[in-house]
């Protein structure tokens, strides 16, 4: 297995946000399809998503504060490298002292070297992990139910479509779908709806007694409906199976419907339509724009920057943004004014502001009409989380 060092982990993560430098990080020896690209801008971007994404495997899987012994190796490497934030500060949010900050940073890049050398081109597949109870369709459900999120209905299709093809081709059944009749997105948690439509797909292959089973999309002003059509060799002998899928689909908001007659069975799941979230970043630091756009990358949000804090209310106002993320430490105008500033104007008045800053003072966020406020580095569950509260909040009138 090739072994990366994490000297050469250190110089790439301080040429993080140059890409001349970062095109030509020794990193780079060890993922040859990188190495060769010809554009230097596009060989250190893609080289800096996978030096993030090395990063976030690094959090822990169950949730923990920041600067806790089991998330310090993230915490330090995106408080250092991703935010730029400076040592002083850094002894200060870690409670630690500079010997002891330094220390952690040696240990956390060289744990990020060892992840890095199991991703280089030529390593050996990392072993897999047993997966444990809490991993089940059940615990699954019961967190992601509450997450729903824009998202493009052809991408979950193709994905259902792909695991029930062994079940298809072993029944000898075959699956007929025609194009999906719209692009726009639709706002549902991604998880559940696919195991919506792999359940439903599942449920009628085993049902049907010949001929395929078709899914075809139709649309409505504020909905696109999914439908299965297929003919069943005789009467559902385990109708449980459907009512738990109608179940679920009802605890997501999804309306599943049944009808059966003639000879035809047809399951129409009509699902809300939604646009890109917009998200006006109102931030100096481009290590943490960056970071938020990785973190919103997929097509669901559409991230806009703002460097210029005394432009805040007037680009809020001409741009209407669902959700405003907001520094507080920031030249020339400081978070706090901007947040008051928003509040003050009727146009702005309802706009969700999300602070996040170095300095987390949630009891002044929420007096100045914050809807929530995270401690930077924030990391991707916190800031979903929170914007998934703000759309559920305001979606509801709450």
């Amino acid at each position: 297995m090739p072994l990366i060092t994490r000297e050469e982990t250190h110089e790439a993560l301080d040429a993080l946000y140059d890409n001349l430098a970062l095109s030509q990080a020794r990193l780079l020896a060890h993922f040859p399809s990188l190495a060769s690209l010809p554009d230097l801008a596009e060989r250190g971007q893609r080289l800096r998503a996978i030096l993030l994404e090395a990063i976030e495997t690094l959090r822990p899987s169950r949730r923990a504060p920041f600067g806790s012994r089991e998330s310090r190796a993230c915490d330090v490497l995106t408080a250092r490298y991703v935010e730029r934030l400076p040592i002083p500060t850094m002894m200060d949010q870690l409670a630690l002292g500079r010997r002891q900050v330094f220390r952690d940073l040696t240990q956390a890049e060289e744990k990020l070297a060892q992840v890095l050398s199991t991703w280089a081109e030529g390593a050996a597949p990392a072993p897999e992990l047993p997966r444990s109870a809490a991993d089940s369709l059940s615990s699954e459900l019961a967190i992601l139910a509450t997450q729903p999120a824009p998202l493009h209905l052809g991408e979950v299709v193709a994905e259902a479509l792909s695991l029930i093809a062994p079940l298809a081709t072993k029944r000898g059944v075959t699956v007929a779908a025609a194009p999906i009749v719209s692009d726009d997105l639709l706002l549902a948690d991604r998880a559940i709806l696919k195991q919506l439509l792999v359940q439903v797909l599942s449920w009628a292959i085993q049902r049907a007694a010949k001929g395929p089973v078709k899914l075809a999309t139709s649309t409505s002003e504020n909905n696109l409906a999914v439908t299965v059509l297929f003919s069943p060799a005789g009467p559902d002998e385990e109708p449980q199976r459907i009512a738990e899928v109608q179940h679920v689909a009802q605890h997501d908001r999804i309306d599943l419907l049944i009808e059966e007659a003639k000879g035809i069975c047809q399951v129409t799941m009509r699902l809300r339509r939604s646009r890109p979230v917009t998200v006006l970043v109102a931030e100096d630091n481009p290590g943490a724009v960056e970071l938020y756009r990785r973190y919103l990358s997929g097509g669901a949000w559409d991230v806009q920057h703002l460097a210029e804090p005394r432009l805040a209310f007037e680009v809020a106002r001409r741009m209407r943004p669902d959700v405003v993320l907001l520094d507080i430490m920031m030249p020339k105008m400081d978070g706090w004014s901007v947040l008051q500033s928003l509040r003050q104007h009727e146009e702005t008045r309802d706009l969700p502001v999300i602070v996040c800053s170095v300095i987390q003072d949630e009891e002044l966020s929420q007096a100045l009409g914050a809807a929530a406020c995270l401690k930077k580095p924030v990391s991707q569950g916190d800031l979903l989380a929170a914007l998934h509260r703000c759309l559920a909040q305001r979606r509801t009138g709450g």
